[in-house]
């Protein structure tokens, strides 16, 4: 028997298929067996390539012919041109066969010849296609690996061109629990049109249904700007009678329009390969509509792209996740990832990891640790602490992971994400090459409200979404998602989920050691990187709206964005102290003592330096200050008393517009410094007045001399009832002016040694230290 190491490239035979004069006596007959396999491979390799370019030659001259003189149609110009095509002698039955094969079934059988692929798509193509079809609608002409498109195939076989698919995108067939209510991000249609056979594992489809969404569209004007990719081709695994209708939305436009339209016909699953062409389309996607009385069944669907084998990038992706006592989501997330990992095979399963840092120390490590997943036991130094153990884990050996994704515990994750990403890190081209990928963050409360994928730090100290809110369930919606930049100075994803490459965290570090707050910010603006996103790559977290906590949004936004601004010099330090002295007059104007102490005791904080923090226990100053915290109690616990003297009425109350719009004489009023806690006694109002808030925002007020204020947040549904205390405010801005005089005195000095401490905090050295990771060793 040959030995298997002879059918290696043809251009470079291995040591096994050398000359015979190398090899001894009782090897020769092995050795000339070599020799004649590597023949018939090398003719079969020109001979398949003489077929690939005599094919491409007609194909050409076709198109001049009817870009010049025009067509009769181009599925009789197509069949005319593969009639035109030389072929071997093979018998009747066997070219009937062949007529008759016009879609790819399933499973694949071996390669056919150029022709046999070129008659049997062309069959595919109906008579009553658009003349326009033929330019978006194109049949590759080049071999094709017969694999189950693998995300990146490892070997080909002799006569085939370098040429690999990459799948891009799975259509996603089943609505998780989560968006239930909101099918409109994964199809459109009728509420009774579509059902999913879980049994079955296909989709239903009883009426027209729309899968250019936002979750299955295919964003074409991402692949072409991010790997270069215009030439997709949609494979749709069917049974049933029908009709698919290619559709886009070209870059000019805001409507959708038909590119071509298919004959479905199959008692049995067969596999539809439509070839598309991008170009000049934003979003690409299709629709199907059965015949009438009758059922579609699609048991798959999804995108692949043909690319040069050796264009595609090597990829290894490992996932971080930091949790801390919350197995109510973290544990259905480990599943969910080892599911969605194993039915998704290929490549992405031989290079995936997850890594899960448990802060809490409350997860079973040996039951949910495999070669999935490993468990890493972590005292509790937040998310940041979280996020650099899990950075440490996947970059501890060189080459182990390429990129590593940083992910919050308590979101609903879709694991068709990781396929996405994993296809955009292997096509990315030129800068794209080293960019991060941020994932975007969509409301648990409304499924299709989008909040936010990528930020950036304002020069005045604060930082602010670069897109405003967008429904995905709409076309408009992912039309303004997919066309405004990202690629904006000081930039920096959330790591709710957000892919860094791991030679970024080599190179520029870990997080900054604060515990909570900011360390994304920080890390983003120091890498300064390039961002790229696309529909589909999301999570959903519960929506920021209610959550405030003086603790982390007073105490550590303030200590840890200075830090951040003295580091990194990504704002104005001067308006960042000047944003800092507003924020605590608004507050004090609004009775909130609380806030206003917690942010001077975050600039109290970073005005002792580096060495406080990397001394300091996060855990304890947040159970310190978390028990200072302003109790926020059910509208229907307070005294509905002073509600209804205060206003706050049920129209008040159900009201939900979060977007601060005061008039211009109330922005007058807001400007000036002017506060109640200043006036007589007999200016001050005895009725209570009330104030909606957005952290420090007030999006509506009655409260103007009032001393006693109704603080409701902005969901309405929690608040507090505040009183004026003068002397608890006099002591507030005691303590500012003398911090401020501190300041004065110490601010550069104390700038310029956290922006020396920043290599060694972010530094593996320290992380070891910190974590006690060296102690156990």
């Amino acid at each position: 028997m040959a030995p298997t190491g002879c059918m290696a490239s043809p251009s470079r035979p291995s040591a096994s298929c050398r000359s015979t004069e190398d090899i001894p006596t009782t090897s020769r007959a092995t050795s000339a067996t070599c020799a004649r396999s590597r023949t018939r491979a090398l003719r079969a390799y020109w001979v398949s390539a003489w077929r690939a370019s005599a094919l491409r030659l007609r194909v050409a001259l076709m198109r001049r012919i009817r870009a010049r003189w025009g067509a009769p149609s181009s599925a009789g110009a197509l069949r005319a041109t593969a009639a035109a095509l030389p072929s071997r002698p093979r018998s009747s039955s066997r070219r009937a066969s062949c007529a008759r094969r016009s879609v790819t079934t399933l499973p694949s059988t071996r390669r056919s010849s150029h022709q046999r692929i070129l008659r049997s798509l062309t069959r595919s193509i109906p008579e009553s296609a658009p003349e326009a079809t033929p330019t978006s609608i194109r049949i590759s002409t080049r071999p094709r690996a017969t694999s189950k498109y693998p995300l990146c195939p490892k070997h080909k076989r002799y006569g085939e061109s370098m040429v690999t698919d990459i799948k891009l995108a799975n259509v996603v067939l089943h609505v998780d629990d989560h968006a239930a209510e909101h099918p409109e991000l994964y199809y459109r249609c009728a509420p009774s049109d579509a059902r999913y056979d879980a049994e079955a594992g296909a989709l239903c489809v009883t009426g027209a249904v729309d899968f250019l969404t936002y979750i299955n569209g295919l964003s074409a004007i991402k692949w072409r700007k991010y790997t270069g990719i215009e030439q997709v081709a949609l494979h749709v695994a069917y049974a049933g009678s029908g009709t698919l209708t290619v559709t886009g939305v070209r870059t000019d436009a805001s409507s959708v329009e038909q590119i071509a339209r298919y004959d479905l016909a199959s008692e049995e699953t067969l596999e539809l390969v439509v070839q598309i062409d991008t170009s000049g389309f934003d979003l690409v996607g299709f629709s199907v509509a059965p015949t009438e009385g009758s059922t579609v069944s699609i048991c798959r669907a999804f995108y692949t792209a043909s690319v040069e084998e050796g264009s595609v990038n090597s990829v290894s992706l490992a996932i971080a996740t930091t949790t801390f006592q919350n197995e109510r989501y973290i544990l259905p997330n480990i599943e969910l990832v080892k599911k969605g990992i194993a039915a998704e095979g290929g490549a992405l399963a031989r290079s995936f990891h997850m890594f899960v840092v448990d802060n809490g120390r409350t997860l079973d490590v040996e039951a949910l640790s495999d070669e999935v997943v490993t468990v890493l036991p972590n005292p509790n130094a937040g998310g940041s602490g979280g996020f650099a153990r899990g950075m440490m884990a996947a970059s501890e050996v060189p080459g182990a992971y390429t990129h590593v994704i940083v992910m919050d515990d308590d979101v609903r994750i879709m694991p068709e994400s990781f396929v996405r990403v994993f296809a955009l890190l292997s096509l990315a081209r030129g800068a794209y090459r080293h960019a991060f990928i941020n994932g975007a963050m969509l409301s648990l409360e409304e499924p299709t409200r989008q909040f936010e994928d990528v930020a950036y730090v304002v020069d005045n100290g604060a930082y602010r979404r670069i897109k405003r809110d967008a429904d995905a369930g709409t076309l408009e919606g992912m039309l303004y998602n997919e066309r405004t930049s990202v690629e904006v100075p000081n930039a920096y994803g959330a790591w709710w989920f957000s892919c860094i490459p791991v030679e970024n965290i080599r190179q520029n570090g870990l997080p900054m050691p604060f515990f909570i707050r900011c360390d994304d910010v920080e890390f983003g603006v120091r890498n300064n990187p390039t961002y790229m996103t696309m529909d589909g790559i999301c999570v959903w977290h519960a929506s920021f709206e209610g959550r405030y906590r003086a603790s982390v949004d007073c105490y550590q936004y303030t200590r840890n964005f200075l830090a951040t601004v003295a580091v990194d010099d990504c704002a104005s330090e001067f308006w960042t102290i000047q944003r800092l002295t507003r924020s605590i007059r608004l507050h004090l104007r609004d009775l909130d003592y609380i806030s206003a102490e917690r942010l001077l005791d975050g600039f109290e904080d970073y005005l002792k330096g580096p060495e406080f923090l990397a001394q300091a226990d996060g855990s304890a100053i947040m159970k310190k200050l978390g028990a200072l915290n302003e109790k926020h109690l059910d509208v229907a616990e307070l005294d509905q008393a002073v509600l209804r003297e205060a206003g706050v009425t049920p129209e008040v109350l159900a009201r939900t517009d979060l977007v601060y719009r005061p008039s211009k004489v109330r922005r007058l009023l807001r400007s000036i410094p002017y506060d109640r806690h200043y006036l007589p006694d007999f200016l001050l109002k005895k009725k209570p007045g009330y104030v909606v808030k957005n952290v420090s925002v007030a999006l509506e007020s009655n409260s103007s001399r009032c001393k006693t204020v109704v603080f409701l947040d902005a969901t309405r549904q929690h608040g507090a009832i505040r009183h004026m205390d003068r002397a608890r405010f006099k002591a507030i801005r005691r303590r500012e002016h003398a911090l401020m005089a501190r300041y004065r005195r110490e601010g550069k000095k104390v700038r310029a040694a956290w922006k020396k401490a920043r290599p060694y905090l972010t530094s593996r050295e320290f992380w070891t230290q910190y974590l006690g990771i060296a102690s156990k060793a």
